[in-house]
C-alpha cells in the first residue's frame, strides 16, 4: 500500500518540530507521573488549544499534581478551587467588602479566580447550583458572573481545567458538562510501572520553573490556527463532522458547538504537537481518530451486535451515513482500543522517549483486518503505515 501523498511543494523534513521545551517538559511530566501519559498529553493539547478539559477519574490519581507542575513548567499562576455541595460564593468568588457593606453596598474583594493565568476546578460538578451558573460564564466566555450583583467580570486564565470522579447525567447539568470539549480519563497507576511511581514518590524533584517560554506557546497557537484555516484541514475535517454527527444516531452526545467550534481547535493543536501536518494527505482523519475517545463516550454507543450488509448494488448505493458507520460493537472498541495504543506511541515519541513501537505494529495488523473493506474507515490504513514509519525514524 502506497504512502499518503505529500500535497505541498515542502519536503516532509521542512515541516515545524515540536519544540524542545515542549519534548522535555512532556518527558519530565510522563517521569513524575508513571502510567498518566495521556493525561500529561491532554493537560499540554489544553495549553495549546484553550478549550476546558476535564479530567476524569478517582480522587488521589496525581491530577492536582499534573495541573500545579505544568504550570509550574509555565511560569504560570494557578488557582485550584476545591469544590464541594456545601462551598459558598464567598470561598469560590471572593468575600464581601466590610467597608461597602457598612455604607449598604455590596462590593466584592474578587479572589484570585480572576487573575490567574490558569484555573483547576476540582470535583467540579459538586458546587452548588448558584457557583454552577457563575462557573458556566468562565467556560463559555472567560467571564465570571457574580450571582448576587450580577456584575461580569473578565477572567485573566486563557488555561482552564476540572476534575470530577463522575459525568453527571441530569439533564440540568448538561451545558455546563458541554462547557468540556475534551474529558479524558485518569486511572490507578497500573502495575507494571509500580515501580518508578514509588522511586518518583520519595526524590521530592522540583519541575524546572519557566521551562516553555510564553512566546513557545504562542508560537504553537498560531501553528494550530493556520493548520485549521487550511483547506487540507477542511477537506478532511467535513468528513470527520459527518461520522461523529452520524454517530449520534447511536447514542453519541456531541453538540453543534463542540463540532463546529471547538473540535477543530482541537484537532489542529494536537496535530502541532504530533508535527502530523494537514499537508500530509490523513493526518487530520488519524488525529481524530486517536482523540475521538475524549470527544466522544465510546462507551455508551448503542452499536449493533453484526453488520448489516447490502444485499444488492441498489442497496449498497442508498446506504446513509448511519448505515456506513454501523460496525459491531465489538470491533468499533476494537479499532478504540488500538488507537489508545498508538496515541500512548505518538505521545512517548513527542516527549522524547523510544517506545518499542511493537503495540503500533501490532494494531496496525489488527485495525487492516477490520478496516480494509469499510468504506468510511479505509483510507486511515495508509496513514497508519505512512506514521508509524515516520515514528521509527524519529525515535
Amino acid at each position: 500500500m502506497s504512502s499518503p501523498q505529500v500535497k505541498t511543494t515542502k519536503s516532509k523534513s521542512a515541516t515545524p518540530q515540536v519544540p524542545e521545551e515542549i519534548r522535555k517538559a512532556a518527558g519530565l511530566l510522563i517521569d513524575r507521573l508513571p502510567g498518566q501519559h495521556e493525561a500529561v498529553f491532554a493537560a499540554i493539547d489544553g495549553v495549546v488549544h484553550e478549550e476546558p478539559v476535564l479530567f476524569k477519574g478517582p480522587p488521589g490519581t496525581g491530577k492536582t499534581l499534573l495541573i500545579t507542575y505544568l504550570a509550574e513548567m509555565l511560569d504560570m499562576m494557578v488557582h485550584i478551587i476545591q469544590m464541594t455541595k456545601y462551598s459558598t460564593d464567598a470561598e469560590v468568588l471572593g468575600m464581601w467588602d466590610i467597608k461597602a457593606l457598612q455604607e449598604g453596598k455590596l462590593v466584592r474583594n474578587w479572589s484570585n479566580i480572576v487573575r490567574a493565568d490558569m484555573l483547576f476546578l476540582d470535583e467540579v460538578f459538586d458546587a452548588p447550583s448558584f457557583l454552577l451558573r457563575a462557573l458556566h460564564g468562565i467556560l463559555n466566555e472567560r467571564v465570571v458572573y457574580d450571582p448576587y450583583t450580577g456584575q461580569a467580570v473578565p477572567i485573566k486564565a486563557s488555561v482552564i481545567y476540572a476534575a470530577s470522579n463522575y459525568i453527571p447525567t441530569t439533564p440540568e447539568l448538561q451545558a455546563v458538562v458541554d462547557r468540556f470539549p475534551v474529558k479524558v480519563e485518569v486511572n490507578y497507576v497500573p502495575p507494571n510501572v509500580y515501580k518508578d511511581a514509588i522511586l518518583v514518590s520519595i526524590d521530592g524533584q522540583k519541575p524546572p520553573r519557566g521551562l516553555i517560554k510564553r512566546q513557545v506557546i504562542e508560537e504553537l497557537r498560531r501553528r494550530a490556527m493556520e493548520y485549521a484555516r487550511s483547506d487540507d484541514f477542511l477537506a478532511e475535517y467535513i468528513t470527520i463532522a459527518q461520522s461523529l454527527a452520524g454517530l449520534r444516531e447511536f447514542g453519541a452526545v456531541i453538540s453543534d458547538r463542540t463540532l463546529f467550534a471547538k473540535l477543530p481547535k482541537i484537532i489542529a493543536s494536537t496535530m502541532v504537537l504530533l508535527n502530523c501536518p494537514p499537508s500530509i494527505k490523513g493526518c487530520t482523519m488519524y488525529t481524530a481518530f486517536l482523540i475521538m475517545p475524549w470527544i466522544v463516550n465510546v462507551n455508551t454507543l448503542q452499536l449493533p451486535d453484526k453488520q448489516v450488509q447490502p444485499q444488492n448494488p441498489v442497496q449498497k448505493a442508498s446506504m446513509n451515513v448511519k448505515d456506513a458507520l454501523a460496525l459491531p460493537k465489538a470491533e468499533f472498541m476494537l479499532i478504540v482500543s488500538n488507537f489508545k495504543d498508538i496515541l500512548r506511541d505518538e505521545i512517548m515519541v513527542m516527549a522524547g522517549k523510544k517506545p518499542s513501537l511493537l503495540a503500533f505494529e501490532h494494531a496496525l495488523d489488527s485495525l487492516e483486518d477490520v478496516l480494509k473493506m469499510r468504506k468510511w474507515y479505509s483510507p486511515i490504513l495508509e496513514t497508519l503505515e505512512w506514521r508509524l514509519e515516520y515514528l521509527r525514524s524519529v525515535s
